[in-house]
């Protein structure tokens, strides 16, 4: 009983797709996410396929900021 209506009190006062809206990323807007987020990183992880861009991109730009700043930024790569 406490299962339904715990079900039924989620369902109608949350909505699902608010959530998911929330967390996705266009392609044409995926670049200038993640260098926003190695622009101001203390710490960086990062689960991808193969880790291209990040090799490219922003694995140099958190060195950058790294060196800038004199402290360390712990990087975690997951593939």
């Amino acid at each position: 009983m406490f299962a339904l209506l715990s079900a039924a009190f989620l369902h109608f006062f949350t909505d699902p797709y608010d959530m998911e809206a929330a967390t996705q990323l266009l392609p044409g807007d995926i670049k200038g996410a993640l260098d926003a987020l190695a622009d101001s990183a203390v710490e960086y992880k990062l689960y991808v396929r193969t880790g291209r861009h990040f090799r490219a991109a922003v694995l140099p730009l958190l060195v950058k900021k790294a060196t800038e700043r004199r402290m360390r930024i712990r990087v975690r790569l997951f593939f």
